[in-house]
């Protein structure tokens, strides 16, 4: 028992002293500046059209809309125009009723994503990313909605417009399950999604 409590005493004491040097680090000046300077950020809005790849829900395959805002933070690349970008997206999509027989959906997607810009030249700026998001869904008039996990890959480029804007076109592919109690097997909502959208910071 002694021996336990040196040694969490030692990590707190290590823990305390790390946090006291990244407070020094955000609150001493060097030359004039900050330490840690601010961190790049960038804004994007797109819409486009998804379409569903399996739907275990009723087995048929729709077709929605899409929107979503992202709100993003540069890693990578601070002093250069590419880079790589950690972000929270905020997003919705609507499925319609193909006839009387179907339901619409609605889904709520939020989550992380990750995106990496290439290194190639001139106005036109390809890039990759991955998404870990969590998604939301509502059937028809069913009461009550259904919770799932999204693993999503998105391949698109941006093209820079003057001053801080730059217009994209994005194509991604979802895997999205969800899971319920007492069933081994899990519903499927996978969808491909063709999207343009606009960003700035």
């Amino acid at each position: 028992m002694l021996l336990i409590s040196i040694i969490k005493l030692y990590t707190m004491k290590k823990i305390n002293s790390v946090l006291l040097v990244l407070f020094f680090a955000f609150i001493m000046p060097a030359n004039g500046q900050n330490l840690l300077k601010r961190v790049p950020k960038q804004y994007s809005f797109e819409t486009g059209v998804v379409f569903t790849t399996k739907n275990t829900f009723e087995g048929e395959n729709v077709i929605g809309s899409h929107m979503l805002f992202d709100y993003a933070w540069k890693l990578s690349g601070l002093h250069t125009d590419r880079g790589t970008y950690l972000s929270v997206p905020l997003g919705y999509q609507h499925y319609s009723a193909v006839n009387d027989l179907n339901k619409s959906y609605g889904v709520l997607i939020y989550g992380w994503t990750v995106r990496h810009e290439l290194p190639l030249g001139g106005r036109f700026r390809p890039f990759v990313g991955y998404g870990l998001l969590f998604n939301q869904l509502r059937i028809g008039d069913v009461d009550g909605s259904v919770f799932g996990h999204e693993t999503r890959l998105d391949a698109g480029c941006n093209y820079k417009l003057r001053g801080k804007f730059k217009l994209y076109l994005a194509a991604s592919y979802s895997i999205a399950r969800f899971p319920s109690l007492g069933t081994k097997s899990s519903d499927r909502f996978n969808r491909i999604a063709l999207k343009i959208g606009v960003r700035f910071k």
